[in-house]
């Protein structure tokens, strides 16, 4: 591991006096390849902006490798480097009429000790790999052998420390050993340029430096979970209920229909008391007629106007009409079941109705000489919201049927 990290800012502060390391002109374009949807507007290193500070900043993605003679230089070729995955690629380029037998880097986050440090990536150690015909090298410096490891988006948090902006400088020196027409020969980076790009002169140190910025992953924002399913289910039955006039219970009757053995309740009205209006709450779960078990989910009226009857239901609360069925003729009533009503709707369910009112002419007022019975019923239910498509419903069991 390299020595301890050194912001870019401040490294180029020393490399080229503070006016220069404050006005970095670090163009903000920016690579994908380890752009993911793990690594969403994450920083990463930028292949795309590499730059020279020793050499004006200037933008470059390769470096003269010298052979033979550093101080001429006439013989050279290129080192280019790149991100790619989480890696810094070094590749030495091909000479004509030389073949790689050995090459090498030292890199480090502040400048070696050493005009010639002991380099951590090379041919022996396998960071390096020569080409099988012997003209180019390749060097790959995973990311976590310059910074700490850990994760992937650990590794790259270390590797852009200031994250949306500049990275480290890199301290490079870069040496291989080619074989040609004479035999064998070394070849090093090129001195760095003191007034590039005259190049009349050149610093003293036989490193390189390069530095990099840090660009975002374009974020790409997780798909929106599905929406909730609404789901209706069913409370129960509800009979309507009504103290004046009193409601008899329908299993009261004597003698008992067939169908009527049965909770629940009729209403017996006068036609004054009709034309008037009655009505009540509406009641869910009262086994055996007993209206302290059960729950009150709204209110029913009925009202005639001339020979019509119209009925409305006004449900409250969670509540939502299923179905609804009402009966209206001659005492005494001959059926309980509310699928042979004189009146029903079995089209509600799901439409988050919580009111409805019999249309006209559903209902009209019998001409009885022994009273009019009135039944009033719904099939209700309520809302239960499942999160997410497809899991289980969590409807409860019905109060009452």
């Amino acid at each position: 591991m390299f020595l301890p990290s050194t912001l870019l800012v401040v490294v180029l502060s020393t490399l080229l006096g503070e006016s220069s390391a404050s006005i970095l002109p670090l163009s903000k374009r920016w690579d994908t390849t380890l752009c993911t949807a793990d690594t969403s507007g994450v920083p990463i290193p930028d292949a795309d902006n590499f730059q020279l500070p020793l050499e004006n900043l200037r933008q470059d993605m390769c470096w003269d490798l010298c052979v033979g003679d550093q101080a001429t230089c006439t013989t050279k070729t290129k080192i280019c480097y790149d991100f790619h995955g989480p890696n810094l690629i070094f590749t030495y380029n091909a000479i004509s009429g030389y073949t790689y037998t050995d090459a090498d880097i030292w890199l480090g986050l502040s400048a070696p000790a050493s005009t010639t440090p002991t380099p951590q990536y090379t041919t022996s150690n396998g960071f390096c790999t020569i080409s099988a015909d012997k003209t180019t090298v390749s060097c790959n410096i995973p990311y976590d052998t310059i910074v700490p490891g850990g994760t992937l988006l650990d590794v790259l948090a270390e590797m852009c420390p200031n994250g949306d902006r500049e990275g480290y400088v890199f301290y490079l020196y870069t040496n291989a050993q080619l074989t040609g027409a004479s035999g064998a020969v070394s070849a090093t980076g090129r001195l760095s340029c003191t007034d590039y790009p005259a190049c009349t002169s050149y610093y003293a140190n036989t490193y390189w430096v390069l530095t990099y910025r840090c660009t975002k992953c374009p974020y790409t924002p997780p798909p929106p979970p599905p929406p909730p399913t609404i789901e209706y289910c069913s409370v129960g039955t509800a009979f309507g209920y009504s103290t004046s006039p009193l409601s008899p219970a329908l299993n009261s009757l004597v003698p008992k229909p067939n169908t009527c053995n049965r909770w629940g309740w009729y209403v017996t009205p006068t036609s004054g008391q009709l034309s008037a209006g009655i009505g009540g709450p509406l009641y869910v779960g009262a086994g055996g007629n007993v209206i302290s078990k059960a729950t009150n989910v709204g209110t029913w009226s009925a009202k005639s106007q001339g020979a019509a009857v119209f009925v409305t239901y006004a449900l409250t609360g969670p509540y939502y009409l299923d179905q609804i069925h009402v009966d209206i003729g001659c005492m005494p009533f001959k059926k309980c079941a509310p699928g042979q009503y004189t009146y029903g709707n079995e089209v509600l369910a799901g439409t988050g109705k919580s009111t409805f009112t019999t249309p006209a002419g559903a209902l009209k007022v019998p001409t009885c000489s022994t009273g009019v019975y009135l039944i009033v019923h719904a099939a209700v239910d309520t809302v239960e919201t499942v999160p997410t498509t497809g899991q289980p419903s969590t409807c409860h069991a019905p109060l009452a049927s």
